[in-house]
């Protein structure tokens, strides 16, 4: 049983001539609020959401910012020159304080805009392509990257996770295997 908030922290290597990455997760409530979840989807309002530590900080440091972080969710983008604020799918992405945001060029479009996903997903099924304008593979290794953060609730606070990716397995905690893959039923096989 998952509790009602928690932070998740993946640490992926070095990899291809790029740096180290720390990636945090935070969802559900706070550890010191005294409220319930609301609503038939039992989610954190307000105050009460399990928001990182650097979240406060930047509110404090830039109250006049736009901090649009409800409907889902926002992410924060921590760098050395900086961080970039997005809200729920990515929705007004920018520098934070957004007066940077003004004052930094806009790098060039390099990549074709899809109308949407979905219609970008159909119109390529209709014409028989393969490629979309977010690849397969793209899509395959963000799932499993989320799916761990699932897979590190099952195993509870405090435990680590090692992640063997191309066999599809955790080194450390054997046990945790049984929730990565299942048998499939007989006539169901791949």
């Amino acid at each position: 049983m998952c509790g009602a908030g928690s932070r998740i922290r993946w640490d992926v290597p070095a990899r291809a001539g790029m740096p180290a990455l720390k990636a945090y997760w935070y969802e559900g409530l706070n550890s010191t609020t005294t409220e319930e979840p609301a609503g038939n989807l039992h989610a954190a309002k307000g105050d009460a959401r399990n928001f990182p530590p650097l979240l406060k900080t930047l509110r404090e440091q830039y109250p006049d910012e736009e901090w649009n972080m409800e409907g889902g969710g926002f992410t924060l983008y921590v760098g050395d020159k900086g961080v970039i604020f997005t809200g729920c799918y990515g929705d007004r992405m920018h520098i934070v304080p957004f007066e940077k945001m003004q004052s930094t060029p806009k790098p060039p479009k390099t990549l074709a805009r899809p109308k949407d996903v979905f219609t970008d997903f159909i119109e390529a099924c209709k014409a028989g392509k393969t490629d979309t304008s977010v690849p397969f593979e793209y899509g395959t290794r963000l799932t499993e990257f989320a799916l761990l953060g699932n897979l590190a609730q099952i195993a509870g606070e405090g435990k680590k996770l090692e992640w063997d990716g191309p066999n599809m397995k955790v080194t450390n905690l054997p046990e945790m295997n049984q929730f990565v893959k299942r048998e499939n039923r007989k006539g169901w096989t791949v």
